[in-house]
């Protein structure tokens, strides 16, 4: 069989295609899912631990993937909610609650919830933090 310019493209193509799939459905900030909108939902257990990324960039309090409240920025070492500013190691306090992923995707945008499916194990709780201390 002889191969071609165009049967050796046409596969190539398909994955140029899949990959620009995959890669629109990653998040401005890596590793940070944000609350969408104010929920009316409110949750006030605490949630308390020290700022950290683990291997794969995924931010967390403690050991717990964590749902920031709207406008979180995530830095280069940290976090910026609102005019706070959190680095990696510093103890961040506040309340909200525990939940499973799938009440946590209804929270939070599309790019987020692909970040958090990413950053978590499958039966993982996240914390979601409403607001900080």
């Amino acid at each position: 069989m002889a191969l071609n310019a165009s049967s050796i493209l046409r596969p190539c193509a398909g994955l140029t295609l899949s990959v620009a799939l995959v890669s629109g459905c990653a998040s401005d900030d890596p590793g940070l899912s944000v609350l969408t909108d104010p929920h009316a939902t409110v949750m006030a257990a605490l949630i308390d631990g020290e700022l950290g990324s683990d291997t794969d960039g995924c931010v967390r309090i403690g050991t717990d993937y964590t749902v920031w409240p709207k406008g979180t920025k995530r830095t280069d070492d940290g976090v910026e909610v609102g005019d706070r500013r959190f680095v990696f190691g510093d103890r961040v306090t506040g309340s909200g609650g525990y939940v499973g992923q799938e009440s946590a995707a209804a929270m939070i945008g599309l790019d987020a919830a692909y970040e958090m499916e990413r950053c978590t194990e499958r039966d993982e709780q996240v914390a979601v933090l409403m607001l900080i201390e």
